[in-house]
């Protein structure tokens, strides 16, 4: 009965979490899912794959307890940018003791496939511009100059 309730009017992609939760007891799974479902946190993931990442490392603590404890440092993070950490931890993992705010927690998400040569945030913030897919896009839209670019 209370499943049910909890999964009412959810998006699907709350009912695959919920079943790719390995956790055995029954009102530990609905925590989680009320947790993400209160703030609508898997409403851009539509990726399988990236449901049952979220539901493997969900399996393990709630989101509040990977906020707290291996997030806490991470200035300015919030709940959403701590789902796309999970979806994407097994290749930014080495990379999050080194993030220190929200903003390059984006970074490092939205370029995470382009990232995996680099040992340091610092390293990947000197090669922006090779990595970053938004600034390839901005070029792109603002007509940049090749001077501009060679200057920034």
């Amino acid at each position: 009965m209370y499943l049910l309730k909890a999964l009412y009017n959810l998006p699907k992609q709350y009912f695959r979490l919920y079943d790719d939760l390995q956790i055995p007891r029954i009102d530990n799974r609905l925590i989680v899912l009320r947790q993400l479902s209160k703030r609508n946190l898997l409403s851009n993931l539509s990726d399988d794959k990236h449901i049952k990442r979220i539901a493997l490392a969900l399996s393990q603590k709630p989101l509040y307890a990977w906020q707290e404890q291996n997030f806490a440092h991470i200035s300015g993070l919030k709940y959403q940018d701590a789902i796309g950490l999970l979806v994407h931890h097994d290749k930014l993992e080495r990379f999050i003791p080194q993030m220190k705010t929200w903003l390059e927690a984006n970074l490092l998400i939205r370029n995470c496939e382009n990232i995996q040569d680099y040992n340091t945030i610092d390293e990947i913030k000197e090669n922006l511009i090779k990595i970053d897919e938004a600034w390839d896009m901005l070029v792109e839209k603002m007509e940049f100059s090749e001077e501009f670019q060679c200057h920034n």
